[in-house]
């Protein structure tokens, strides 16, 4: 990517909080833009405890999003 993109940063979180770090940042510095991400499906067990990412960004961030179901 490095090679295409000569300031492209990539920053990984590993947080427990990483969710709301990633929606206040796109909310604060995404205007003019887009998101791409990966989503899978998860069984209705898994989502009582963990909201689906996509969801949240759905939800909350008014950037146009393209989601690849896996």
């Amino acid at each position: 990517m490095n090679q295409h993109f000569t300031n492209l940063i990539i920053d990984v979180e590993n947080s427990y909080h990483s969710d709301a770090i990633i929606v206040t940042f796109f909310k604060e510095n995404c205007t003019n833009g887009f998101i791409v991400m990966g989503a899978h499906k998860s069984s209705p067990f898994s989502r009582i405890f963990r909201k689906s990412l996509a969801y949240t960004f759905i939800k909350e961030i008014k950037v146009p999003i393209f989601i690849a179901h896996n």
